[in-house]
């Protein structure tokens, strides 16, 4: 787990309308906005993520806990598991990750992607173990953890031939509302604590895409229930996804400000969809 990093309290005013500009399409703001990240990443973990040993250092790196006790813990599992380069390269690239900030960490996920297309076979799967234990060394996984490994996996399984890409099975966001209303469920309950706030952030993204639906009890909102409805939505087609992706949007932006977990959460559904996102809340920087 990472815990929360970032200023939870920092939200910031946006306008809904400004962030489904660039969602899916590489406009100018996007992509200032991305090279503006990519800018901010020190020299030595760029040079890191462009390599294999580094790739996979990074990777490890980016899934180590804040906890130090946590940390010990998970140190310890990858030690014998890791070869003694990544091993080494992960020990000295943590302080450089740990600096990092939130919004910096999946597109370094993706930066590291075509390094990792390298490894041969054998190491894929040592690699593929090994994010696996890392993610279950600390008992329990947190939103960075899933996305990480989610997305890491879901694009090199189908490189190294162990899985098959997804294929578009919906057309119709009307044949996907269940599974949108857990996700607009989550992100309601991440930027609200009152129920009726709760209630209308929820609306706000079913009205969005002209429709309805019923917001999930809070007990419901697993990392799990999570990960099934996700799972759902990435088999949509381009269309569909941006309608999600609308949704997500207008939910978040409901109160009128992003909090950092809703950007983490908004960044990480876009991920795992497969849809590239500018960090959300983050764009009126740029």
């Amino acid at each position: 787990g990472m815990g929360g990093m970032g200023g939870a309290g920092g939200g910031m005013a946006m306008d809904p309308s400004g962030v489904l500009g660039t969602i899916g399409i590489p406009g100018m703001e996007q992509l200032v906005f991305a090279a503006a990240i990519l800018e901010s990443m020190p020299q030595p973990v760029r040079d890191a993520a462009a390599e294999p040993y580094g790739a996979r250092a990074v990777v490890y790196a980016l899934l180590l806990d804040r906890d130090a006790k946590m940390r010990g813990q998970q140190l310890d599992v990858l030690r014998p598991l890791a070869e003694e380069l990544s091993f080494k390269e992960t020990q000295r690239i943590v302080a450089l990750t740990d600096a990092l900030p939130t919004e910096a960490q999946l597109p370094l996920v993706e930066l590291a992607m075509p390094a990792l297309k390298k490894l041969s076979p054998d190491q894929y799967k040592r690699f593929r173990q090994n994010v696996a234990a890392l993610v279950e060394a600390d008992g329990k996984i947190d939103l960075l953890e899933y996305t990480v490994q989610k997305t890491l996996l879901k694009t090199l399984d189908v490189h190294f031939g162990r899985s098959k890409p997804t294929r578009v099975r919906y057309r119709r966001i009307d044949q996907l509302l269940p599974p949108l209303a857990t996700v607009l469920s989550m992100l309601a309950y991440a930027g609200q604590n009152e129920e009726v706030d709760v209630q209308r952030a929820f609306d706000a993204g079913m009205t969005e895409i002209d429709r309805k639906g019923s917001l999930s009890a809070k007990a419901d909102c697993s990392l799990r229930n999570l990960d099934a409805a996700l799972n759902q939505l990435s088999a949509s087609s381009a269309t569909v996804k941006k309608d999600i992706l609308r949704a997500c949007v207008a939910c978040v932006a409901a109160d009128g400000e992003v909090n950092s977990r809703e950007g983490e959460l908004v960044q990480s559904i876009a991920a795992v969809m497969g849809v590239p996102v500018p960090p959300v809340g983050a764009s009126a920087k740029a």
